[in-house]
């Protein structure tokens, strides 16, 4: 039956507004109809949640709040609801009457068409001022167990301490798993591409206070974090710190200015669950997009996959799809993607980058944790270009277990690729080569043996490079006696060199006797006897290994004791080829123990 108005029930005349047609008399079912309309759910809008609470509520009685941030439609349970009034202090699901503040006669229940929720609900602003954490943290908690989505506005977040997914402990497994938090649009990193247009997303800034912006405590399996700028201003450590948390997203997120790490995977022991055997891996976290701007403090990383130091577990299986890694200051060393306990994980489409300590790493592999780990680590596709620092560095020695980690497509932009204990890739070699004579001076003094524009090599600090050449070094004038050294010049300074010719001095066309010359300086050795012939030809295989002290140039010379009387002429198809085999300390690489 359809339940007329008032203003049709009770008219005046049989047709309203016409006195003419008799007065009307109201039909006792149209009153019975609409009373019990009233009688049923009614939906009435109110400011406020204060003004909410202050109704008299009837059961399944609905209700629009129009509160800024909190908005929405409510619906009034009379069931006892007073242990989820109790656990949501913030308001954001439930709102208790004024006449039953406990909520054991009911409350107002706020509908939704899925489990997610939204930090405003419970009281985040958003404005960059307020503290926002416990909103943020009451919202999490206002999820079931098995988790959902925490959503944010394009807004700016600032909170007071870490934002915090699952309840685990060393010893205990978390009772909470799944959240997902989930901000607007995609970010950029405001510090290095803010000349570019760019959306305005969500950003979580922290204040004083150790410990990570966002903090997930498992052991758990389940959680993400997208679509977000996480700013440590310099004071918290990390960016995204997950123990023991594996099957994460994380994307599009730009982590900024954390002390110690700016994405810190790590794992429990587990020797101190029941069984042991329990598996506590971070594993297979999934990051992609992820921008990453170290901060200011010495021995931070961009990415550090820790895992537990006895072996019992590790950070594994992960996936880096696109990670960008910038360090945050010249003056202290600092690393870019640093492998502890940890194996198994892909990084695809790397760049680390930035003006670097010299120290500075772009990849560590750290075995003085665990000599088993890291292990079979992948790079495909990575740029090492710090400008500074060095490309690859290793920590300890590896145990007979470990794998090589390796790196396929390795672009470094700023000087050789450096291939460290622990690592192998594509070698980098620099190599130089005449493609026609280049013609040599008359002189007692040290002079190039290549032309220059290609006789230069730039070194770095604190490497082992392996080096090699051919060198025919023919004249076809002058007989005044003289031997022939070989030396290398420029500024680099070196704590070892070693190296083994093999050197004929033959007339031109003529076959000559090889002899073997150990070489154990770069500022000069005397390889051939003294000759007057007019038509010398010095014919050198070269071979050997240096340790580099101070970075510089390296310059591959060669001098005569006395001026010969003719200029000498270099033949083309000489060569030197140099390629870095690790740091300064290389001992060994592989099955090699």
């Amino acid at each position: 039956m359809t339940v007329q108005p008032a203003n049709t029930i009770w008219r005046d005349f049989v047709t309203d507004g016409v006195p003419a047609s008799g007065q009307w008399a109201p039909h006792k079912a149209d009153i019975r109809a609409w009373g019990t309309s009233l009688e049923g759910p009614r939906t009435k809008s109110y400011a406020t949640r204060t003004a909410l609470r202050a109704a008299t509520p009837v059961a399944n009685d609905a209700a629009v709040l129009c509160e800024s941030g909190r908005s929405g439609v409510f619906v009034f349970s009379a069931s006892n609801l007073s242990s989820l009034v109790s656990a949501d202090t913030q308001e954001g699901l439930y709102i208790a009457p004024t006449s039953d503040t406990t909520g054991a006669s009911g409350a107002w229940v706020r509908q939704r068409d899925s489990l997610d929720v939204f930090v405003k609900w419970f009281g985040a602003l958003g404005d960059g001022t307020t503290d926002d954490i416990t909103p943020i943290n009451k919202a999490i908690l206002a999820l079931p167990v098995i988790g959902g989505r925490v959503i944010f506005d394009a807004l700016t977040y600032r909170t007071s301490g870490p934002i915090i997914i699952g309840d685990g402990t060393s010893s205990t497994f978390s009772t909470r798993y799944g959240v997902s938090l989930v901000g607007a649009n995609v970010p950029i990193d405001p510090p290095v591409w803010s000349a570019y247009p760019q959306a305005t997303g969500t950003k979580i800034k922290i204040d004083n206070v150790t410990g990570a912006i966002v903090d997930v405590r498992g052991p758990l399996r389940g959680w993400g974090v997208s679509n977000m700028v996480l700013q440590g201003n310099a004071l918290t450590n990390y960016g995204i710190k997950a123990m023991s948390a594996g099957f994460g997203r994380v994307e599009n997120v730009s982590i900024y200015s954390c002390q110690s790490d700016g994405v810190h995977l790590n794992c429990y022991s587990t020797a101190s669950f029941a069984p042991t055997t329990q598996n506590v891996n971070t594993e297979r976290v999934h990051f992609q997009n992820v921008f990453i701007f170290n901060g200011g403090s010495s021995g931070c990383a961009g990415v550090r996959l820790a895992g537990a130091s006895d072996g019992t577990s590790s950070t594994c299986f992960c996936s880096f799809d696109t990670l960008d890694i910038v360090m945050g200051t010249a003056s202290v060393q600092q690393y870019g993607v640093y492998l502890a306990v940890a194996d198994t994980n892909i990084f695809t489409n790397a760049h680390i980058y930035g003006t670097s300590h010299a120290t500075s790493v772009a990849v560590v592999a750290d075995y003085s944790f665990n000599a088993t780990f890291p292990s079979a680590n992948y790079f495909f596709g990575l740029d090492p270009a710090l400008q500074g620092g060095l490309a690859f560095a290793t920590n300890g020695t590896p145990g007979p277990n470990s794998k090589l980690n390796r790196v396929y497509g390795c672009s470094d932009l700023n000087g050789p690729t450096i291939l460290s204990l622990g690592f192998a890739a594509d070698m980098q070699v620099s190599r130089t080569s005449l493609a026609s004579d280049f013609a040599g001076q008359n002189v007692a003094t040290a002079q190039p043996v290549f032309a220059p524009a290609q006789d230069t090599f730039n070194l770095k600090a604190g490497t082992l490079y392996r080096f090699k050449g051919l060198y025919i070094i023919a004249r076809g004038a002058g007989t005044t006696s003289h031997t022939t050294s070989l030396l290398w010049g420029g500024t680099a300074t070196f704590t070892s060199f070693d190296a083994l010719a093999k050197v004929s001095n033959g007339d031109a066309g003529t076959l000559g006797a090889v002899v073997d010359k150990e070489i154990t300086v770069a500022t000069g050795t005397v390889v051939t006897a003294a000759n007057t012939s007019a038509t010398e030809s010095v014919k050198v295989m070269i071979e050997g290994e240096m340790r580099v002290n101070a970075a510089g140039t390296f310059i591959p010379q060669f001098q005569y004791s006395a001026a010969p009387g003719g200029a000498p002429a270099i033949r083309r198809g000489s060569f030197f080829e140099i390629w870095p085999i690790g740091p300064a300390a290389f001992t060994s690489n592989g099955e090699a123990t």
